[in-house]
């Protein structure tokens, strides 16, 4: 599944975790509604950090240009099929925050017809980190859980990133 994902072991400790979560539980009620370049929302939920300093020590365990946000999903919320700006966000690494049972997980498909069925499914689990294409049409349907995820972006291509990862943690 190395197109459209892969998940990571060991680039973030169980306390960098604990502290990005902690950052979390400070965001309530400062998540916006993404708005796409058409000016419809997405379904996601995010929290750019405008000071990008006060998560700079888990973006700079990367070599490349990076930025950071937070990510939540509410129950039974629904993001529809899209594809992200590649000139910001190619790929990217989301951590799961909270130590959930069943995290919903990331549907790709090959076309935006509603009626198709998903090409790859990522499943995702509390403690590690996984490389998701942005490029690849992908959606998600959550739970009955609340999903919260602290996302490093890139504007390299996934294949180029799981080369360089491989090389850096233990592939999940």
């Amino acid at each position: 599944m190395d197109k459209y994902f892969k998940s990571y072991r060991g680039i973030f400790s169980d306390q960098e975790i604990a502290e990005l979560r902690e950052m979390c539980d400070n965001l309530t009620g400062k998540h916006i509604s993404y708005i796409t370049d058409k000016g419809n929302t997405d379904g996601n939920y995010i929290y750019v950090p405008e000071d990008q300093s006060i998560i700079q020590k888990y973006l700079d365990k990367f070599e490349q240009k990076t930025w950071g946000m937070f990510m939540y999903h509410p129950p039974y919320g629904k993001v529809i099929r899209h594809v992200d700006d590649a000139k910001s966000r190619d790929c990217c690494l989301l951590t799961p925050l909270y130590d959930v049972k069943n995290i919903a997980p990331c549907y790709f498909y090959d076309t935006y017809d509603e009626t198709s069925l998903p090409v790859a499914t990522c499943y995702y689990e509390y403690g590690k980190s996984t490389l998701i294409n942005t490029q690849e049409i992908h959606n998600l349907e959550n739970n009955e859980n609340e999903r919260h995820t602290f996302q490093v972006c890139f504007t390299e291509p996934i294949l180029e990133m799981h080369r360089i990862f491989e090389k850096k943690y233990e592939v999940a």
